[in-house]
Order: structure tokens, then C-alpha cells, then sequence
């Protein structure tokens, strides 16, 4: 986890140094690059001085003379993807320190992850002993667009491409500030779902993500291919479910808590980078029947019982945008290199616009 720190003192610097800062508790220590300021003794800590800390001197393991005022640009710090807080909430000392006025992070921290697991590190150990430097097979494209960059959840490459010459490589970002998309809490971040025109572009990743990520394919691509980045066919789902509760939620102020609670397990659920049953994003081309979203919702144990379930299919035509069919289907199909995808549609400014949201309907 990386977190921009600026921290205000006019006592003894080496002390200040050492300080720790944390959202209300003590989870750390903080140790980062000072900048050392020795003409702003009797200055206040201003915003528009972070502009400036790049013409200033860089001082690494060096003792600061006493009196000067430090800025910590920034730091590492261990914890996880729990350390990534929100701008202004580092506030609080881990250890009080005389003459510290305050502290504060302008910037939010971003890139905590958690730790990989055993079973990761199986998983990832042959791809890196199969992998060269160059890029040969799809799987030597797919592993390098996974390692360029942390925002990418996925990456798929056809193995057998339209054009001679020229390799299709699929991405689907990761959308979330969480490095791990399975700690998505879908009923308060993400209510009515993703919608793939929103969080699953290749503008999602940003113009800085795609430079690093065409330097990293350029490195390694043989002489003489050119890699085209792509998404993934995105086919929408909307869900019509009966469902009937536990007694003790079957009341008119339960019903509106479990609809909310089943709506974010169907929008997890059908989701490219946390669907399917094992919420680590849909599996590329496979099928949804009635019969999976029936498994799903008895799984919720305040649900008693799973009636009819009816599924549509939304799917985007090049000039008149996403339409939904008119009748339920048996089975959905995303297509080869296709991921479902579901979303409510908020705010419909035409009737061209479907009605995508999931329907649950309580059963007496």
C-alpha cells in the first residue's frame, strides 16, 4: 500500500521522522522518503507547497537538521488492501510525539493487496517457469498482459486469429479500487450492478494503464505482429425470480432488506471479474440456465424456496445500442469469447434504453 503523507512539525525533526500515522488506531509504522525544507520554519503547512516538492532536495537516510520541516511524499506501509483509506483519513498518531502539530494524507493510498495464498502460488509458479520473454503463444500474451499491469483482472487471446499477422488480445479490467474483486460489497459500492459501457472499456484502465501495457506486449511480441487490444463480448442478463422467504422474513419490512440482499447476489453473481460460483468472474463462453440462478438463490439461507425463473437476454447492436429480448430464454449463451454481464438501467432518457434491472418476486 502506497499513501502520500504530509506531516507538520517545528521541533526535533529526527523524532518526526520516526512518527506513524494511522485512520483512528495504531496499524503501523510509517517510513517513506523525506523532503527536507530548511526556509519554512515559522511557515504553515499549505497545499499548494506540495507542487514544489519536486524541486526540492532528495534525502535518503540522512539526518535533517533540527528545526527543519519535513514532508513525507510518501510511504509503504505492510496490511493489505484494508490499508487502501480514502483521502484525509490518516489523521491520527501511532505514537504522540512533542511539538507534532498534525498530520494528514492529502492523496488517497492505493495498491494494498493481500498476501498471496498457497494455492495462488501454485497456480502462477508454472506460468512463470513456461514464460519467456518473448511472446509466443496466447498464453505467453495473456500472462504478460496480467503482469503489466494490477488493474487488469483478465486477459484472453484467440488461438486462432481473424487476420494473419495480427494477435486479439481481450482485457477485462478490474473496475474496483480493491486489488481483489471477491471483497466487493455489490449492495453498497456497486447497487445496480456494472454496466460493461462504464467499468469494462479499455478507457477504463486509463491512458497511463494502456501506455504501460502496449510497452510491455511491444517488448516481447515477435518482429512483424501487431497486437490489438480488445474487450470481450458482453451479453447483459436480466433475472425475473419467485422466491419465497423463511417466516420470520416473510413480512413487508423484510422483503424490502432480502429484495435488496438478492439483487446484490445476482448482479455478484452475473459479473465478469466476481461471477460464477467460484466469484472470481464469469467463465469465458459459459452457458446460464435457470437451474444455476435457482442453486444460487438457495444458497441464501433466509430463502425457503425458489419458484420460476425467467431469463433475458441484452445484447448491443452496433447503431441501435443494447436491446433486450422480448421473451425468456431456456439457456443464455455469451458466444465463444463472451462474459455475462448485468446492470440496472437508472436513468432512461428514451424507451430505447431497456429495462435491464432484476426483478424478485415474492411468493406467499
Amino acid at each position: 500500500m502506497s499513501c502520500s503523507l504530509a506531516l507538520n512539525s517545528r521541533a526535533d525533526a529526527v523524532a518526526a521522522a520516526d512518527a506513524g500515522a494511522q485512520p483512528n488506531s495504531a496499524l503501523g509504522q510509517a517510513a517513506g522518503t523525506a523532503i527536507v525544507k530548511t526556509d519554512m520554519l515559522n511557515m504553515p503547512l499549505l497545499a499548494s507547497d506540495l507542487e514544489s516538492l519536486q524541486h526540492e532536495e532528495w534525502q535518503f537516510g540522512k539526518i535533517p537538521p533540527i528545526g527543519s520541516e519535513i514532508y513525507i511524499s510518501e510511504y509503504r506501509v505492510g496490511g493489505g488492501s484494508r490499508g487502501n483509506v480514502q483521502a484525509e483519513k490518516l489523521v491520527v498518531l501511532k505514537t504522540a510525539i512533542p511539538y507534532v502539530k498534525r498530520v494528514v494524507n492529502y492523496e488517497a493510498a492505493y495498491g494494498g493487496k493481500e498476501g498471496e495464498s498457497l494455492d495462488e502460488a501454485v497456480l502462477r509458479v508454472p506460468e512463470i517457469l513456461r514464460t519467456s520473454r518473448a511472446a509466443i503463444i496466447p498464453e505467453d500474451f495473456e500472462n504478460i498482459a496480467k503482469r503489466s499491469e494490477r488493474s487488469i483482472h483478465r486477459a484472453h487471446c484467440p488461438p486462432n486469429p481473424d487476420t494473419p499477422g495480427v494477435v486479439r488480445l481481450l482485457i477485462v479490467p478490474n473496475p474496483s479500487p480493491k486489488a481483489n474483486p471477491q471483497e466487493i460489497d455489490f449492495r453498497r459500492e456497486y447497487p445496480q450492478g456494472m454496466h460493461p459501457d462504464e467499468y469494462f472499456t479499455l478507457e477504463a484502465l486509463g491512458r497511463e494503464k494502456l501506455r504501460k501495457l502496449n510497452q510491455a506486449i511491444a517488448e516481447r511480441k515477435p518482429l512483424g505482429i501487431h497486437v490489438k487490444l480488445d474487450v470481450t463480448d458482453y451479453v447483459g442478463v436480466k433475472v425475473l425470480a419467485e422466491v419465497m422467504l423463511e417466516p420470520q422474513y416473510n413480512s413487508a419490512s423484510m422483503q424490502m432488506e432480502m429484495r435488496a440482499k438478492l439483487l446484490a447476489v445476482l448482479y455478484r453473481f452475473l459479473n465478469p471479474i466476481t461471477g460464477g460460483f467460484d466469484r472470481t468472474g464469469w467463465p469465458l463462453g459459459r452457458n446460464l440456465s435457470p437451474s444455476d440462478v435457482i442453486a444460487l438463490l438457495q444458497e441464501v439461507s433466509e430463502v425457503r424456496y425458489v419458484g420460476a425463473v425467467k431469463l433475458f437476454s441484452i445484447r448491443k447492436h452496433p447503431l441501435q445500442g443494447w436491446l433486450m429480448d422480448e421473451f425468456p430464454e431456456l439457456i443464455l449463451s455469451p458466444g465463444e469469447w463472451g462474459l455475462f454481464c448485468s446492470w440496472e438501467t437508472i436513468e432512461r432518457d428514451d424507451d430505447s434504453a431497456p429495462d435491464s434491472g432484476h426483478v424478485i418476486q415474492f411468493m406467499d
